[in-house]
């Protein structure tokens, strides 16, 4: 019903588009995490506690990536600027579980907060559209390569039939030859 779809806040790939490409061609919603890169050095909590808050709040870097992620989806010409992102440091949330204070500064509530309000808003509408994605989308596949095999067999008839009218000609030529 919903893809979460992982990113780092390293340099977008592009290898990584394509993938999201395929899966946006299936009729997926899609949830973009961008998971926030920072080591936990919690020997040293306060500092380590202070540099995730500073990391997790420099939002015009991380919006910057999201939307250079965004900008390959006119590679596959789609237009992936309404593609969400939430921004988590997953380390933080899985060390966070018995830390409330570093759970928080992981932001992954808010990663729970749009699935669960997803599939509130969504669920009956999620359900028909896997439905139909399941039915739809390799009918689809299946009739673009009906389309592909008409097509090479269209080719091959007018190839047949110029060779047909060379061969005719040939023949027109060649008794033509023999009676002179």
């Amino acid at each position: 019903d919903l893809i979460l779809f992982l990113i780092t806040d390293d340099a977008p790939q592009a290898s990584e588009a394509e993938k999201l490409a395929e899966l946006k061609r299936l009729g997926k919603n899609v949830l973009g995490i961008i998971n926030v890169k920072l080591g936990l050095n919690l020997s040293r909590r306060k500092m380590a506690l202070h540099d995730l808050a500073k990391k997790m709040n420099d939002t015009a870097r991380i919006e910057e990536i999201c939307n250079q992620f965004r900008a390959f989806g006119s590679r596959y010409h789609d237009d992936w600027s309404d593609l969400p992102f939430v921004a988590t440091h997953l380390q933080a949330a899985y060390l966070g579980q018995e830390d409330s204070e570093l759970y928080a500064l992981s932001n992954f509530d808010a990663v729970e907060e749009y699935i669960l309000d997803k599939v509130q808003s969504d669920a009956c509408f999620l359900r028909v559209k896997t439905f139909i994605d399941r039915v739809s989308v390799p009918i689809s596949n299946h009739i673009a390569d009906l389309l592909d095999d008409t097509a090479d067999t269209v080719d091959a008839a007018f190839l047949y039939r110029q060779k047909w009218h060379e061969l005719n000609d040939w023949r027109k030529d060649f008794f033509q030859e023999t009676q002179e």
